[in-house]
């Protein structure tokens, strides 16, 4: 992508309109304590023990 913010709008003006779109997905982002990716993903899976048709749970730790 492009680093200068007025070629990067010029980028995506144009591409934007070529790119095929499909059903709309909601995503929630929901901040907590500082933790490891395997901690997370760990009680996730302990919330919501069975699979949720067309649900998915992922964890992405980040840093500030």
């Amino acid at each position: 992508m492009a680093g200068v913010p007025s070629i990067m709008q010029v980028m995506l003006d144009e591409g934007g309109a070529k790119l095929k779109t499909g059903v709309r997905m909601l995503s929630e982002t929901v901040g907590g304590p500082i933790a490891g990716e395997g901690d997370i993903g760990h009680s996730a899976r302990r919330e919501s023990p069975r699979p949720i048709p067309r649900v998915s749970i992922g964890s992405y730790p980040f840093l500030r």
